[in-house]
């Protein structure tokens, strides 16, 4: 998953100076509890995506980006357990990433 490379990334390069803010939504996640737990997504723009399925979430209507706490909220309970297909691979949505947004060209 996503979240776990950027974490070991993270805690195991010593070299590498960036500070990743994330957050993994699983089912069991209280979606309602999230700003209590991690203060900053009140506070900026946010991007969200399946923690899985990589290739092309954007084109799958998979991505949120420039968001805010309620609309990733929403994004995500309208996607949870969703089944997707995406070139050979099928499967079910189940885990996702909250990161903020960072404004760039394609």
């Amino acid at each position: 998953r996503e979240y776990a490379a950027k974490h070991l990334l993270q805690k195991h390069v010593r070299d590498l100076d960036v500070r990743f803010r994330s957050v993994q939504v699983s089912p069991s996640t209280d979606l309602l509890k999230l700003k209590d737990d991690h203060l900053w997504l009140a506070h900026e723009r946010l991007v969200v995506k399946p923690d899985m399925l990589f290739g092309k979430r954007g084109k799958n209507n998979l991505v949120l980006l420039d968001g805010t706490l309620p609309s990733a909220i929403s994004f995500i309970q309208e996607r949870m357990h969703q089944t997707v297909a995406i070139g050979s691979t099928v499967g079910e949505v189940t885990h996702f990433i909250i990161e903020p947004y960072v404004p760039h060209k394609e």
